[in-house]
């Protein structure tokens, strides 16, 4: 990381500190996206900074949710193998921020543990801040979120990014696919490979979809 990395990161980390305790910051020296986040978080979610682990959603999958977590297998199987040698977390929320399904090598997955990024955590704004989950579906686009952007410091020192999966046919938002790493590891390409993952889930969502369709209408052929 370059000095002038390093000097961004400890610009915005000073603000964040100056912003949650509560005071009038300036927040134009950061991304609009980052500031709208923080803002959300602070006046709109009153979520304390203090949080270090998200809450579990206890429901299970509906139909959709179910059909979305098996149309992502084969895509975050694919970016794995791509980025091979890289500890990245790859996975699959719903349009909730409920996490559907995740992977990871062991180191990751324990990092992953502590904040409950696995199956079932709940990343919305209003339970994990700003991260590359609830902030994607909160705007309903591709975003990076880097290391101290984020609103809790439970999560700081994550590189983390997403893009929104939309319905194949009518355009609607499903959930978000992401990639996310600690500190040191990173690809120049992440956001582009969340795209690309996406992309993908969403082409498979409609075969999968057409699977479910067929088999539902078969399933009554006995009483035709």
């Amino acid at each position: 990381m370059s000095d002038v990395d390093h000097r961004e990161i400890s610009n915005i980390a000073q603000l964040w500190e100056r912003f949650v305790s509560g005071n009038d910051v300036d927040l134009s020296t950061i991304r609009p996206e980052i500031a709208d986040s923080w803002r959300r978080c602070r006046d709109e979610h009153h979520l304390s900074p203090t949080v270090t682990r998200v809450p579990s959603t206890t429901k299970d999958l509906s139909m959709l949710d179910a059909d979305l977590k098996e149309a992502a297998v084969p895509v975050i199987d694919l970016l794995r193998d791509a980025i091979h040698g890289i500890s990245a977390l790859v996975g699959i929320s719903n349009r909730q921020g409920e996490l559907i399904n995740v992977e990871g090598d062991s180191k990751v997955l324990a990092a992953a543990e502590a904040i409950n990024a696995l199956p079932g955590g709940d990343w919305k704004e209003a339970n994990g801040g700003t991260n590359c989950i609830g902030t994607g579906l909160a705007i309903s686009k591709p975003i990076q979120i880097i290391l101290d952007e984020h609103y809790l410091p439970a999560i700081k020192n994550w590189n983390t990014c997403s893009a929104p999966v939309l319905h194949p046919i009518n355009g609607l938002l499903l959930g978000a696919f992401g990639i996310s790493g600690l500190s040191e590891v990173g690809h120049p390409r992440m956001l582009e490979f969340a795209g690309r993952g996406a992309e993908l889930v969403s082409r498979l969502l409609g075969s999968v979809q057409a699977i479910d369709r067929l088999t539902l209408v078969r399933s009554f052929d006995d009483f035709s």
